[in-house]
């Protein structure tokens, strides 16, 4: 698993050293959306599988955690920010940018702008 950015050079300011990773802010869901028990299993296996290959370990509470912050509407910079402490800056901007990309991809494609969740019943009879 690559976590190397294309900001990570070894360039540092004279006032700050630490690294510095760019987070993808998509991903959250809108306010509004709640996630159907379907949609969090396939959430919480995905989150669950990206800590365990990234960390090598899924730990459930970890995964329940990140759980709270996806269904509580959180950034991906505030996930980030709330894991920071937790695993690291690198690994937390490293996990929150597969979270978003993973929400983005597998679960904001069934919710509207304002949270509803789109039915493909719908879809179909609105064409």
């Amino acid at each position: 698993l690559a976590s190397s950015s294309s900001s990570s050079s070894s360039s540092s300011s004279s006032s700050d050293s630490r690294l510095h990773i760019t987070i993808d802010d998509g991903g959250r869901l809108p306010e509004g959306a709640t996630l159907s028990d379907e949609q969090s299993s396939a959430v919480k296996a995905a989150i669950t599988a990206q800590l365990t290959t990234q960390l090598g370990d899924g730990d459930e509470t970890m995964v329940d955690y990140i759980m709270v912050m996806v269904r509580n509407h959180k950034t991906m910079a505030g996930v980030a920010g709330e894991m920071n402490d937790l695993i690291g800056e690198e690994d937390s901007a490293t996990f929150s940018n597969f979270l978003g990309g993973y929400l983005s991809e597998s679960v904001l494609p069934f919710f509207d702008a304002e949270g509803k969740p789109i039915s493909a019943g719908a879809e179909a009879e609105a064409e």
